[in-house]
């Protein structure tokens, strides 16, 4: 490795993606090493310094931000700079999997709206939000077929003052909006008006466990599930998603009236109790 040229990290776990920014970086003729996990970025940080940390976000096992905060937190990295990296192929991949088809079909995974009203409140929010500096990287165009039919959707650079940033979106897209860390992901989540589910997905179920538990500000958290409606468990919102419960005992407790006796001995004798 040529002592007089700076070394360069760069972690990611596909191949294709490092060999991919390996050829951009060519040009800049410095070293450049690969790490295909976390953990092997830990360990060339043992054995060598870098000028700059290129890290992709999506890892499994240990992702981008845990990584980040590992090498934070080692004094002789403190302050080696860390450029976040991620690439929206994997959501474009799965969005296309979700082919428009007919609801009476087993095989189709995404049917028409409820109506023709309510698909066309979706392209309007899609629309003005690429208007406001959104870009789409998927779908987005109302079918010419009749019904109610609204294709697969992925938007990137979501941002406040955009309807899919700011309001709830009824219908099958996806506004990627990007957090620099996992506390700028929590401020992004809470700083909705609505609070009815929300979901974690990570490696670390200690960790998503904390951040649904007592970090996320919504009626219901999931980890590593889709949010859903289940009779067992009390199912209701925060802040403009509603008051009150459904479903459990918490839910049947909401169609009961709880009757107030307070019982006291004639002449004001005895002592004075709740019933």
């Amino acid at each position: 490795m040529d002592r007089d040229k700076v070394n360069i990290l760069l972690v990611d776990d596909k191949p294709e993606k490092l060999l991919a920014l390996e050829a951009v970086l060519e040009d800049l003729k410095q070293n450049v090493v690969r790490a295909y996990s976390g953990r092997e970025a830990l360990r060339a940080l043992l054995a060598q310094d870098f000028a700059v940390i290129l890290l992709d976000v999506n890892m499994p096992g240990m992702d981008g931000f845990e990584t980040a905060e590992m090498v934070r937190a080692r004094r002789k990295t403190a302050h080696t700079p860390i450029i976040f990296i991620t690439s929206h192929v994997d959501e474009i991949h799965s969005m296309r999997g979700y082919a428009l088809g007919d609801p009476r079909e087993e095989e189709t995974k995404l049917g028409p709206m409820q109506s023709v009203q309510a698909r066309d409140e979706i392209h309007a929010q899609v629309t003005q939000s690429i208007a406001n500096g959104a870009r789409l990287l998927l779908g987005g165009d109302v079918p010419d077929r009749p019904g109610a039919w609204y294709p697969a959707t992925v938007l990137v650079d979501v941002t406040p003052g955009q309807p899919a940033y700011d309001e709830e979106v009824f219908g099958p897209v996806a506004a990627i909006i990007v957090a620099d860390d996992e506390a700028a992901a929590i401020r992004i989540a809470n700083a909705s008006e609505y609070g009815l589910g929300s979901g974690v997905l990570t490696g670390d179920v200690d960790r998503g466990r904390r951040i649904a538990a007592e970090e996320l500000a919504a009626g219901l958290s999931f980890v590593n599930e889709n949010v859903r409606s289940d009779p067992r468990m009390p199912f209701g919102g925060v802040k403009h998603s509603g008051y009150g419960r459904e479903c459990s005992a918490f839910g049947i407790r909401e169609f009961t009236n709880i009757k107030s006796v307070h019982v006291r001995g004639l002449g004001g004798g005895g002592s004075n109790r709740g019933e």
